[in-house]
């Protein structure tokens, strides 16, 4: 991965922007790409629309911009916050996570703990949500002078890292920043394929692919491609989808089966080009792919995804290398 490239990357991890909460990531992606494209524009939800014209194929590429967090559901007398989740994940993973109160007026910064860590017990074992609080270590008189209020945003605190010698990068959000690294790239690279391509940057991805029901309907391409991560099991005896091993290529998920010609184009552009990749049945989760696929009269779709490790954390793990062999498949496909 070139240098300005990782740079990029780094900023897109280090924007908070969960599900319904997108502006400052789409502001970002809208300033990046715009000199790349021959219009953008954000339709009502709040999807972002960068449209490269061209004569050929009519091909749309699509990578949400949300990532997974909190919002605050009460605030109790003695200062302690209950929390409502926005996307799913096992809630013991972020006991013990920094985290900032985003209001109006400014960032708060603050912990998730529960009640009896907060007093010197051990973790539940079966945790709930009922049980996890924030303390900011500030009154609810406080809390409420600094703007928190229900619904109030809370993101968090961990900045990127490199591992592996500079081969892997740790972070929160690399679900999905990492995909609308690669529409960047794409972008800057396509300026003069002479297909027409749609680079669509979603919203509430995480919490029910929401944006992904609306922008394929109007555009109706000839074919559309999800970019996302997706799970590995490389620490498994057996494992089918493996870090540093390239793309992998959605075969099925729970919601949908993938076009299989759009799969035959992209296994034999990998061969062709000596790219890597691995073929997934994805029992765990879905992409915006699966509300592509079935608008208007259909649509011919699959998704690329990049393999992580610890999806849904702080501490979500990918490797550079993927992400660049991921770029050249789709490169390499749209091209011409």
């Amino acid at each position: 991965m070139e240098k300005e490239d990782k740079q990029l990357l780094l900023k897109l991890l280090s924007i908070h922007g969960i599900s319904g909460f997108e502006s400052n990531v789409r502001d970002f992606i809208k300033k990046q790409i715009k000199p790349l494209v021959d219009e953008v524009r954000t339709d009502k939800l709040g999807n972002l629309i960068a449209i490269h014209r061209g004569r050929k194929k009519r091909i749309m590429l699509a990578a949400h911009m949300d990532e997974i967090g909190f919002l605050v559901r009460k605030i109790h007398n003695n200062g302690s916050i209950e929390i409502e989740p926005v996307g799913t994940s096992d809630l013991s993973i972020f006991v013990g996570e920094r985290i900032a109160i985003i209001t109006k007026k400014e960032r708060i910064p603050g912990i998730i703990t529960t009640k009896r860590i907060s007093k010197g017990d051990n973790l539940e074992e079966n945790l709930k949500l009922e049980d996890m609080i924030i303390d900011t270590g500030l009154a609810k008189k406080e809390l409420i002078k600094k703007g928190v209020e229900i619904g109030s945003n809370i993101v968090f605190l961990e900045n990127p890292m490199f591992i592996a010698n500079n081969k892997l990068i740790v972070s929160k959000a690399i679900d999905n920043r990492v995909g609308c690294s690669i529409l960047l790239g794409l972008a800057k690279k396509l300026k003069n394929t002479p297909n027409e391509i749609y680079y669509i940057f979603s919203i509430q991805e995480e919490i029910g692919l929401t944006g992904g029901s609306t922008f394929a309907y109007n555009l109706n391409p000839d074919f559309a491609i999800a970019v996302d991560v997706t799970d590995t099991n490389d620490f498994e005896e057996e494992p089918t989808i493996i870090l540093n091993e390239g793309p992998a290529i959605t075969i099925e998920d729970p919601n949908m089966i993938s076009d299989s010609k759009l799969n035959e184009t992209l296994k034999k552009i990998a061969k062709k080009n000596k790219i890597k990749y691995q073929l997934e049945i994805n029992e765990k989760g879905t992409t915006d792919a699966t509300n592509i696929e079935v608008s208007k009269e259909g649509i011919p779709c699959t998704s690329v995804c990049v393999p992580v490790r610890n999806v849904h954390t702080t501490f979500t793990i990918a490797s550079l290398n993927d992400i660049d062999m991921t770029f050249k498949l789709l490169y390499e496909l749209l091209k011409k």
